[in-house]
């Protein structure tokens, strides 16, 4: 539990330092992320199969 309470107090540290960063905006941006690479990564494979 002490590296829990430790990684809750640095992720409260790095929000108040930005604070543009907010819960919401970097799941966004996470999601987005994924999206990106699945679709890179479904492109890639369509590639492969036309070969």
């Amino acid at each position: 539990m002490q590296s829990d309470s430790s990684l809750s107090t640095w992720t409260r540290k790095v929000y108040t330092k930005k604070p543009i960063f907010t819960r919401e905006t970097v799941s966004h941006n996470n999601a987005l992320l994924l999206f990106e690479i699945y679709n890179y990564n479904f492109r890639f494979i369509r590639i492969l199969l036309l070969e």
